[in-house]
């Protein structure tokens, strides 16, 4: 087994160690550098992402953050529960390294992306950086994504708009969001074999956000259609679908 699939638990608990004992440690400086973090395990029926089914069948996927000041380090990584070429494995690990700015108007996010793929044929490890910048507009939130690789896929790009809202029902807040995409031909090329720019995914998201006993538990489900012909053929359905359930707590 390679050796990935032991470390990745490891860090993991470390990721959930750190923030517990700094915060029974040290009071914050004057500066005001105190840490924090969480962890969350998620479950869902199948790995969708930017509209692209990257498997068929379950997949869990824990991750651990800590915050210290503007930064964030994260790590996330996708499990295969069911399929049989690659069951109960890592698949995907990645590392994130994030920097957040806020103005009056606007919120700035900038973040390093470095994605592995463990296994006995992995595609090559790549990388991205990627610009968030969010803004609120009446009940809304529109956020405006832009990534672009620097490794493997150098200068592919991807970009998204995305309008999300909070609605409290019932003593539950609902969360919503609608977002579309689009990248570049060879973005198109690397993940999906089509070699042109194309109008990418047009996707809803829903969550039910429910908090108990120190946790938060939030069942989600995303609805994603491809807008290109061409991509749609790539897949076996049409409109694709990942329902799951996120448990997270922060320290």
């Amino acid at each position: 087994m390679n050796g990935c699939y032991r470390k990745v638990p490891v860090i993991i608990l470390l990721v959930m160690a750190i923030p517990v004992s700094t915060a029974s440690g040290e009071e914050p400086s004057e500066t005001g550098g105190k840490f924090d973090g969480g962890v969350a395990v998620d479950l869902y029926s199948r790995y969708l992402w930017r509209g692209i089914p990257l498997s068929n069948g379950g997949v869990l996927q824990p991750s651990g953050w800590l915050n210290g000041g503007p930064l964030t380090f994260s790590l996330w990584a996708n499990f295969v529960l069911d399929e049989a070429a690659s069951r109960r494995q890592f698949s995907e690990i990645d590392y994130v390294l994030s920097f957040e700015k806020s103005t009056d108007n606007v919120d700035l996010t900038l973040s390093l992306f470095y994605f592995q793929y463990p296994g006995a044929a992995p595609p090559p490890a790549t990388g991205e950086a990627v610009l968030d910048l969010s803004r609120s507009v009446g009940d809304y939130y529109l956020t405006l994504t832009s990534a672009v690789d620097y490794l493997e896929y150098s200068s592919a790009y991807y970009g998204s708009l995305a309008a999300s809202r909070a609605i409290p029902i019932y003593g539950f807040q609902t969360t919503h969001a609608l977002l579309t995409g689009w990248a570049s031909a060879k973005f198109c090329e690397a993940n999906v074999g089509i070699d042109r720019f194309s109008p990418f995914q047009i996707e809803y998201s829903a969550g039910l956000q429910y908090d108990r006993g120190g946790y938060n538990f939030e069942p989600r489900l995303t609805i994603a259609y491809q807008l290109d012909s061409r991509i749609r053929e790539n897949f076996s359905e049409p409109l694709l679908i990942a329902a799951g359930l996120s448990v997270s707590r922060e320290f």
